[in-house]
């Protein structure tokens, strides 16, 4: 909870002070955020999904950089009355908050609660991933990804269920 919380006000905060700052949701420099947004909200409904992937591709975009983009339009398809940045950014931060409970959980079930809690207070008050949820790039979800697949294989592994449809 204090993760999501710390994440929330963090998220909030930084959106109106870059507004206040900037003119816009992000920082100074735009860079590949730009890029990222931009992009999927130009295919909202217009295309199918595989006529975007050739386009994309003709554009020279590598297959390994359109998942967040793929992931952005999905989102903008789902929430198109909503803000195509808030919805993105309140789901950093529930990303970011459950990639330290994964982290405190797998902490936990190999070192003890006591280094399960302090794993899951450092992971809380880690700085770039506080800051990685207030900005629109895609290391929230990729650290995320990453984390939730370790453990879960992590849970497969400690179980000793190998069995296909457990992975």
């Amino acid at each position: 909870k204090v993760a999501f919380i710390i994440r929330l006000i963090y998220v909030i905060f930084i959106y109106f002070l870059n507004y206040e700052l900037y003119g816009t949701f992000h920082e100074s420099n735009a860079g590949d955020i730009d890029f990222y947004i931009k992009t999927p909200l130009q295919f909202v409904g217009r295309l199918d999904e595989f006529e975007i992937i050739s386009l994309w591709r003709s554009w020279d975009i590598p297959y390994d950089d359109m998942g967040y983009m793929l992931y952005l339009l999905g989102l903008y398809i789902i929430c198109s009355d909503f803000s195509t940045v808030v919805v993105p950014l309140l789901l950093k931060a529930l990303f970011g908050a459950l990639t330290c409970v994964f982290i405190s959980r797998m902490a936990t079930n190999h070192f003890g609660r006591s280094v399960g809690y302090m794993t899951g207070i450092f992971c809380a008050l880690q700085f770039n991933m506080i800051w990685w949820c207030g900005s629109m790039m895609k290391e929230t979800e990729m650290v995320f990804v990453m984390v939730w697949f370790i453990y879960e294989m992590d849970r497969v592994l400690s179980t000793g269920n190998l069995k296909l449809q457990n992975l």
